[in-house]
């Protein structure tokens, strides 16, 4: 039986092993803070540490807005969270939230808890063909796609053929849309290791081949306009 085709753990840790082992030695690993006021991390041992490391791109997380819409939302609905599919049951305060983000991306917006949750509850439904009417695509995945996309290449690969390409190379993707019938690109708009996606070149695949596009908008989101 093939091994690591499209994952290896062992490399991975081998790799980043000593990165965190290092980051122990200079205290940037297991910081417990009291609290991150203002987007400042006071730290139970009486450090103040800037955080360059949060996902809060916006820094909304400590907003006062958000905070205190927080605690309208705690004293409204009298718990934290439904703890229970929100297929069954979800809170009135989310499906107004959806609403309002749909409205402002002129798009049917879903909230997850994270980006990663979001690619793997929808690209093992693309790899199946549910999302290209019935017929597994070939799933092409850009090679600086966000981790959270990469690790799920042995599930997409359990489901129809997988290759990756090199970042942002339009000629392999379109002679790859030429030889089969059904192709779904998997990239970031805006990469964290930095560039975008030449959206320009993709729509242009997409309405000449009907290439499907899923797109990782982390870092990306609000910053390209409509």
């Amino acid at each position: 039986m093939a091994r690591n085709q499209f994952a290896n753990i062992r490399r991975q840790l081998q790799l980043s092993n000593t990165f965190w082992d290092d980051s122990t030695t200079h205290g940037l690993v297991d910081i417990i803070a009291d609290d991150m006021r203002e987007g400042i991390v006071h730290s139970r041992d009486g450090r103040t540490i800037v955080n360059f490391s949060s996902y809060s791109y916006l820094g909304l997380d400590s907003d006062p807005r958000i905070i205190e819409g927080a605690h309208r939302g705690l004293d409204e609905t009298a718990t934290i969270n439904s703890s229970i599919s929100r297929m069954r049951i979800r809170l009135g305060l989310l499906e107004e939230a959806e609403q309002r983000l749909s409205r402002t991306f002129g798009a049917q917006a879903v909230t997850v808890s994270s980006c990663a949750a979001a690619a793997w509850a929808t690209l093992p439904l693309l790899a199946s063909g549910e999302l290209t009417d019935g017929h597994p695509p070939l799933v092409v995945f850009d090679k600086n796609a966000h981790f959270c996309l990469n690790a799920m290449k042995p599930l997409v690969a359990d489901e129809t053929e997988l290759v990756t390409i090199e970042h942002n190379d339009i000629a392999a993707l379109e002679e790859l849309c030429r030889t089969h019938s059904h192709v779904a690109y998997v990239a970031d708009g805006v990469y964290s290791t930095g560039g975008g996606a030449p959206l320009a070149e993709l729509h242009r695949l997409q309405d000449r081949y009907g290439l499907f596009l899923y797109f990782d908008e982390a870092h990306g989101i609000s910053t390209l306009g409509s």
